[in-house]
């Protein structure tokens, strides 16, 4: 899925995010997390996101082991409504990254924090 390279959210149309959405519907979580999921409310919100997004993903997780193109999937919808978005992929650790690698999330946390003066 390639999704085209947008000035920012303004000019997002919805039929990226509807494509996004519709790649990566088929992925459902191991318990009950709700109707979220499988929902594209999280996808139509992005275009309304003013601040700076930053993702924090990891290789080990249990939608990511298997199909680690997914990451790249997910990087693409985001910068579909922020092309220069701080993206961070944490290879080693899993869905507990922020025990597991609690050094890398805690650096890629500070780095977004003095990119951002806040």
């Amino acid at each position: 899925m390639v999704l085209p390279n947008h000035a920012g959210p303004q000019s997002c149309s919805r039929s990226p995010i509807q494509a996004a959405w519709a790649s990566l519907a088929r992925f459902r979580a191991r318990f009950n997390s709700g109707a979220i999921p499988r929902s594209d409310v999280l996808l139509q919100a992005l275009p309304l996101i003013r601040a700076r997004i930053t993702g924090i993903w990891v290789g080990r997780d249990a939608f990511t082991a298997s199909r680690p193109e997914r990451v790249e999937e997910y990087r693409r919808v985001l910068a579909s409504v922020q092309p220069d978005l701080d993206f961070r992929v944490i290879t080693g650790s899993g869905h507990w990254t922020t025990y597991e690698a609690a050094d890398e999330v805690n650096a890629a946390l500070f780095d977004t924090l003095r990119a951002n003066r806040i």
